[in-house]
């Protein structure tokens, strides 16, 4: 079964990072995907204001879950939306990752109601 958790240190986010190969990201939340206690990819952002920058959704390398990329991205924009922000930037998010969450770049993260 597919998983998406928040990491809850931040020695635990900087050694995924590093698993994927990206930059560790001190200041952002981070979610990690894992199936059937397999880890599979990682999700950092930071929420500013009514904005949350996506820094990176990377899987580990060779193991490419676009089901597992695009939750991990959904579960960090439904968390910006329950705060109440309202745009996203999506910075280092592959081209179909991005587009299953929404957009790319700049996108809407909430409809006004």
């Amino acid at each position: 079964m597919l998983e998406i958790k928040p990491i809850q240190s931040k020695d635990e986010q900087e050694r995924l990072c590093g698993l994927c190969g990206v930059p560790y990201e001190a200041d952002a939340l981070a979610y990690a995907a894992h199936e059937i206690g397999v880890f599979l990819g990682v999700c950092q952002f930071r929420i500013t204001g009514d904005e949350v920058r996506v820094y990176t959704i990377r899987e580990v390398p060779g193991a490419r879950d676009l089901e597992a990329l695009i939750l991990l991205g959904r579960a960090a924009l439904s968390f910006a939306e329950q705060c109440g922000v309202k745009s996203a930037e999506l910075l280092d998010v592959a081209e179909d990752v991005a587009a299953a969450c929404g957009g790319s770049g700049k996108c809407q993260v909430a409809s006004d109601k």
